[in-house]
């Protein structure tokens, strides 16, 4: 266990040390990109996430529709065998 942390606080060191370094080599263009390129992404998964919540929707009213029809045959059903 002590070697795990260890090692992972080791590599956290190693990645603030790389970004630093990048940093002060390229300025912030690079974390600049990595932040427009991350927002992009953000904006669509949640356009996607509403179109998905919309299907979503759409089939519930569907299967509510679906229930609905087989309640009302089953009642036909039943009116039938009383004759």
């Amino acid at each position: 266990m002590c070697r795990f942390i260890k090692r992972l606080i080791c590599l956290i060191l190693i990645l603030v040390i790389a970004g630093l370094v990048i940093a002060l080599l390229r300025g912030g263009e690079p974390f600049r990109k990595l932040g427009e390129k991350s927002e992009h992404l953000g904006r669509t998964i949640r356009r996607k996430s509403e179109d998905i919540a919309k299907e979503a929707d759409k089939l519930k009213q569907t299967r509510e529709v679906i229930e609905k029809q087989k309640k009302e045959i089953e009642r036909l059903k039943e009116k039938l065998r009383g004759r």
